[in-house]
């Protein structure tokens, strides 16, 4: 009886799964400010033994491909979070609010000169400016873009 539930529940994470893939990949890609914006598809563990697909933003500068949340990144730009941070382990990227930072954190010393209404996009290790600055028209299209898709 168990199995047969795990089972069914696996068969309908797929589904959904291969819906949500399908409804990403008819959402345009975004660029501006020298970054690239794509709506893609995360997996997240979801309880012992399960994974639980999610959108997903896959952002890209010059030199590096990372990928946040997309609730996560929708959250930012409506100002409910400050920070967000990129899934998996390398390299670490975190899209802030300028005044986001605490007063004595190093992203405070590289966006303590940025206008409060944008969002840096910074690499770690953080050792100078932000590689991206999204500001003005760039910051309210991105932010358009982002809410133009659902979770």
């Amino acid at each position: 009886m168990f199995e047969r539930r795990r089972e069914a529940r696996a068969e309908a994470d797929q589904t959904e799964a291969a819906a949500l893939e399908r409804s990403v990949a008819t959402v345009p890609p975004w660029s501006g400010a020298g970054l690239t914006a794509t709506a893609v598809t995360t997996s997240v563990r979801r309880g012992l033994r399960g994974r639980q697909a999610l959108a997903a933003v896959e952002l890209s500068d010059a030199t590096v491909r990372v990928v946040l949340r997309h609730d996560e990144v929708v959250d930012l730009v409506a100002e409910r979070q400050g920070i967000v941070d990129s899934v998996g382990d390398d390299p670490l990227v975190h899209l802030a609010w300028a005044r986001a930072a605490a007063p004595s954190s190093v992203v405070a010393e590289v966006t303590g000169h940025l206008p409060d209404r944008s969002i840096a996009f910074l690499v770690t290790p953080i050792d100078g400016a932000p590689e991206v600055v999204l500001a003005g028209d760039d910051l309210a299209s991105f932010t358009a873009w982002v809410q133009s898709f659902g979770s």
